[in-house]
């Protein structure tokens, strides 16, 4: 004896079938949405460039896609996007360097969030870089481009031509062959963000041509998008008070930057992943951040920098009321 049940939305179909000999539970497949079709062969698109299926993502690149948007939707912390951005976005966007930048672009009022393995590349780089210079000369070049993906071969060496910064994230910039630029565009409110992938070698891969590119960078650009936004601005080295500050507590640029990534929570492998250094560094860092600021762990470390770094005034205000005190 067996039952069948039969329904369907016309968008596809499900069968249950309950018997014995036979399967308990069957259901028909229902149709992938456009865009979506997993028998897709990687590189074969038909003439018409206004089928929807012109640009179906093969099954490994749908298993990487959906997994790009779990990880996206986890997003909480900057190591999270230096995760993201490592892993899944790599297998559609090659890059070494990822740089974003959200703001007014008509202005130096430019918040920039630099993302890379290599040592010394990232956001808070010192405060005289002026890598706005370049994303702002990216930004008019992509509006001219309709806002659609725009790739550059050999030609950052001409437009940072007329940067005299050497730091760490302009040295590398030298260093790149090849750039996607593109960004998304907020018609609710008009305001525009910007990302720029660099690489060293070819950002396109070899099977798949510059049409699907676009295409793809088009949809990781969105979803890195919206993982961007659930995390807060990093600061940079070098802003004003920061410099003398960090001089007065007698911290190094790099113990300074490893307190700060302390201070938002970051374990040492964590920071380790994050500025590229070994485990055991960090950890001698820390030690050494916690002798300098004469504090008994980490919790203790992490007040006073806060204290005597962030809040220099306050600092100051107290050591001179506390010479008054001793005079009286």
């Amino acid at each position: 004896m067996s039952s069948v049940i039969r329904g369907g939305n016309g968008k596809g179909s499900a069968t249950v079938e309950i018997g014995v000999g036979r399967p308990p539970i069957k259901f028909g497949e229902p149709r992938p949405p456009i865009g979506f079709a997993v028998n897709a062969e990687r590189g074969a698109f038909p003439d018409d460039p206004d089928d929807p299926d012109a640009f179906a993502l093969s099954r490994d690149e749908i298993r990487s896609f959906l997994r790009l948007i779990t990880s996206s939707l986890r997003v909480t912390r900057h190591y999270d996007l230096f995760r993201l951005v490592q892993d899944e976005v790599q297998n559609f966007i090659p890059h070494r360097i990822l740089v974003s930048a959200w703001g007014n672009f008509d202005s130096a009022e430019l918040k920039i969030d630099v993302i890379s393995a290599i040592r010394g590349v990232r956001t808070n780089r010192p405060a005289s870089c002026d890598i706005e210079r370049l994303l702002n000369t990216l930004y008019v070049r992509w509006l001219a481009n309709g806002r659609q993906p725009l790739l550059l071969h050999n030609s950052l060496g001409e437009l940072l031509a007329s940067s005299s910064c050497r730091c760490a994230v302009h040295e590398a910039l030298h260093g790149m062959r090849t750039a996607l630029v593109h960004g998304n565009h907020s018609v609710r409110d008009g305001s525009d963000s910007l990302y720029l992938a660099l690489h060293t070698g070819s950002i396109t891969k070899s099977e798949v041509s510059v049409e699907r590119f676009r295409f793809l960078a088009d949809l990781i650009i969105s979803q890195l998008d919206t993982a961007f936004r659930k995390v807060a601005a990093l600061k940079r080295l070098g802003d004003p008070g920061t410099r003398s500050a960090h001089r007065r507590a007698g911290l190094s640029v790099r113990e300074e930057e490893i307190i700060d990534w302390v201070a938002r929570g970051r374990t040492n492998a964590e920071i380790a992943g994050i500025l590229s250094l070994s485990e055991f560094t960090v950890k001698n860092h820390v030690r050494r951040i916690m002798k300098k600021l004469g504090a008994a762990n980490r919790t203790e470390a992490v007040a006073r920098f806060r204290r005597d770094v962030r809040n220099p005034r306050a600092r100051d205000h107290n050591e001179d009321a506390s010479v008054v005190a001793n005079r009286g």
